[in-house]
């Protein structure tokens, strides 16, 4: 059954149960700003969730909540003012929240449709996010959307590195069809036990249990100690970049807290998207205002992580082996090489160029799909492994119209293999010109344009 709210306020009222509706509505209003504002109407329908489903067998149907049930209250956001939910059209659905009939810790499953919009300092620029299709299937219609799988700690069975992992595994099945893992599998494949021997309630989970799960459902995941942003002489930034321009999500564990990074925009000073399921970063780390899904800056990020250990976690593909570390050693020799080339050059300020470089990680059929639109078929007739590192070399700013080479590099290389791991084109030739390989000059992106 489908019922029609004119506002948030009614929604809230008439649809919850417990006390505490004021700050309820406040906390939605807060968090989801621009998306409330944009909506007409609230349509709401009980709805068997997942994740609450999980929830409830292992935990809450046990208590004595007068109210609490298997349902959630799933509450569709509208911008048209319409009375029924025939009304719901592509164009006029924004999205919805799932709200756990609990007394705390409502807010559950978040998807709206991927917006810079709702970034309002940040409306006009673009900003490029990991996103899946989702489905909502409704009586009259059923609708499509990108979005990222938002999802929010309940505190006793889910806490955040459980809400990181759920987020992971939903994006990651959707994309690149991987094991959906269910929040039940995460608590069950939880071997490492928490100090009071019980893994309810929960108290989190440390690394060692996240890289058990994420291992246990084939996630290939790599974890990485930094120590004041820093990994021998691997910065925190690109290693997190190598990842992200790959589209994989990147866990940041630090403070006894863990969120993750699903995006960036380029507005002069290189900017991030993450997402907090407890908005604790978010406030009190980066002090913004309440959200699930924020726009950090890259100096904010790295005055955060200078100051404390950073573990790196991010799942990768089967066959991966030569890691970015192994990576950084070929791209510095393409930067010495650059630079030795320049100076021979007649171009003005050669001694102040600054060289840059894009790290993907992509399966090879898609690169060379991609090059054929560029107009490059010089490796088109290349037998290559599944995955390959695409580098893109750059001159002082990350920009297509600064694109100068690019080359590729053997994803499942022996990792100490600086020689035959790059892959030649069939011309033999191992770092391509962008402007005379490529007719039509583009950067490969794996991310979506919000």
């Amino acid at each position: 059954m489908f019922i029609v709210e004119k506002s948030l306020n009614d929604t809230i009222e008439n649809h919850t149960y417990y006390e505490g509706k004021e700050q309820l509505i406040n906390t939605i209003q807060t968090r989801f700003d621009f998306f409330v504002n944009k909506s007409k109407v609230f349509i709401i329908e009980d709805y068997i969730e997942n994740e609450w489903r999980d929830s409830f067998d292992l935990y809450y149907s046990k208590t004595l909540y007068s109210h609490c049930n298997s349902f959630v209250k799933r509450v569709h956001f509208i911008s048209d003012d319409i009375d029924q939910v025939k009304g719901i059209t592509e164009e006029n659905y924004i999205g919805y929240i799932d709200l756990r009939p609990i007394p705390i810790s409502q807010i559950s499953r978040v998807r709206f449709k991927c917006t810079n919009k709702a970034f309002e300092e940040f409306s006009d620029d673009d900003i490029y996010c990991l996103s899946m299709d989702t489905s909502v299937n409704l009586p009259h219609i059923s609708i499509k959307f990108n979005s990222f799988p938002i999802y929010a700690q309940d505190g006793m069975v889910a806490i955040c590195a459980h809400a990181d992992l759920l987020m992971i595994s939903k994006y990651m099945y959707k994309k690149f069809n991987f094991n959906n893992y269910k929040l039940k599998d995460i608590i069950k494949n939880n071997n490492f036990l928490d100090t009071n021997g019980r893994k309810l309630p929960s108290e989190g989970l440390n690394i060692l249990q996240m890289l058990s799960i994420l291992s246990a459902n084939n996630y290939n995941p790599i974890a990485t100690h930094f120590k004041c942003a820093k990994y021998g002489n691997i910065d925190i930034i690109d290693y997190i970049n190598s990842f992200l321009e790959s589209a994989l999500p990147v866990i940041l564990a630090f403070n006894s807290h863990v969120i993750l990074i699903i995006g960036h925009m380029h507005n002069g000073k290189r900017h991030y998207v993450i997402a907090d399921d407890s908005t604790y970063h978010v406030t009190k780390s980066f002090k913004k205002t309440e959200a699930h899904v924020a726009i950090i800056s890259e100096d904010d990020i790295l005055k955060e992580l200078k100051q404390t250990n950073v573990f790196v976690i991010a799942p990768t593909f089967d066959r991966f082996y030569f890691h970015y570390q192994y990576l950084k050693l070929i791209i510095e020799e393409y930067k010495n090489w650059t630079k030795k080339n320049l100076e021979k050059s007649d171009l003005k300020d050669k001694n102040t160029i600054n060289i840059k470089t894009r790290e993907i990680l992509v399966e090879s059929c898609k690169l060379k799909q991609f090059l054929h639109t560029c107009g490059d078929d010089s490796y088109e007739s290349v037998m290559m492994p599944h995955y390959v590192w695409y580098v893109e070399g750059y001159i002082n700013e990350v920009l297509e119209s600064n694109l100068t080479h690019y080359f590729v590099v053997d994803a499942s290389a022996h990792k100490r293999d600086r020689q035959y791991s790059l892959i030649c084109n069939n011309k033999n030739v191992v770092v391509s010109f962008a402007n005379n390989s490529m007719k039509n000059k583009k950067q490969l992106s794996r991310l979506k344009k919000i």
